[in-house]
């Protein structure tokens, strides 16, 4: 893509952010393909460990410092992550 070779190109956000470094923002996103969350899991009976990953989460959540790190190193803001998803229970969330 810097050479002029190529006119799109598929990837992660860091492919993109890095792109765009290099070509002082010649390129732009056109299409998310999917997006990836990463969770914690634990056993749905263990109502203490559930709980001590709530208030975990939650006191995390509210010092804003997910947010910060997201923007700071993904360029954007926080994705708001799903409250289900069929075929798996949330205990913690």
């Amino acid at each position: 893509m810097l050479s002029g070779q190529l006119r799109a190109i598929g990837g992660n956000v860091f492919y993109a952010k890095r792109l765009n470094q290099a070509t002082h923002d010649l390129y732009e996103n056109k299409l998310m393909s999917t997006q990836i969350f990463n969770r914690w899991c634990s056993r749905l009976e263990d109502e203490e460990l559930n709980g001590a990953l709530n208030a975990f989460v939650d006191k995390v959540r509210a010092s804003g410092e997910p947010a910060k790190i997201q923007q700071q190193w993904m360029g954007g803001t926080m994705l708001k992550f799903r409250e289900s998803m069929e075929g798996v229970p949330f205990v913690a969330k």
